[in-house]
């Protein structure tokens, strides 16, 4: 017993993913006529998740002994239906102090399989990119990338001094092949190759 809030608090202070509010997904339970309940079907949820416009979702479970327990959670692409990334936890003693310590193990192994890393365009081929990142970064098949284009510094108009880069949003693009230097992804979603070129920049979102 709440092992989730907890797993969901760690997250949310971190700050690496975003969460849905319950309020919502309750709604479009209330919709989809599935009380909370029928989250445990793993393709219900994930239909539920796709209305909410969710990236992913969490499924877990709990193996609790008499002076253990191990978690097990799955990050699953709501889109696609596949495993983003699959990590567990197992401790000794189960107590709310314990409960918060493998939260917090949990949230740092979902982060670390899921890495914020940065590359660049190097080539375009249609609805499909290449991109400098492969194996090394750490990139796995279904993650999703960020295209976007760094622009002229913002300067302050009082002492000229730099702001910050104006950066310009040109879509998403999936991982669909990783090799040791680089990678090959598809452009998603309404992005087009229009306004792509090489050397534009890309992060893992």
């Amino acid at each position: 017993h709440g092992v989730e809030d907890l797993l969901t608090g760690v997250i949310r202070k971190r700050q690496r993913f975003r969460s849905v509010d319950r309020r919502r997904l309750k709604e479009v339970l209330k919709e989809l006529k599935l009380s909370q309940s029928g989250l445990v079907d793993e393709s219900s949820a994930l239909e539920a998740g796709r209305i909410l416009a969710a990236d992913g979702m969490l499924f877990g479970s709990v193996l609790e002994r008499a002076d253990s327990v191990e978690i097990y959670v799955r990050l699953v692409d709501t889109e696609t239906t596949e495993i983003l990334a699959a990590v567990d936890v197992y401790g000794e003693g189960v107590d709310i102090g314990k409960l918060r310590e493998l939260s917090k193990g949990l949230d740092l192994k979902l982060t670390d399989a899921l890495p914020v890393v940065e590359g660049r365009v190097i080539k375009i081929d249609g609805s499909r990119i290449v991109v400098d990142m492969g194996k090394k970064a750490r990139l796995a098949n279904g993650m999703k990338l960020i295209v976007y284009e760094i622009g002229e510094p913002i300067r302050n108009p009082k002492d000229g001094s730099i702001m910050g880069l104006d950066v310009k949003k040109l879509g998403q693009a999936r991982i669909e092949s990783v090799m040791e230097k680089m990678s090959f992804a598809d452009l998603i979603g309404e992005t087009t190759s229009k306004g792509i070129k090489p050397m534009h920049s890309v992060i893992t979102r």
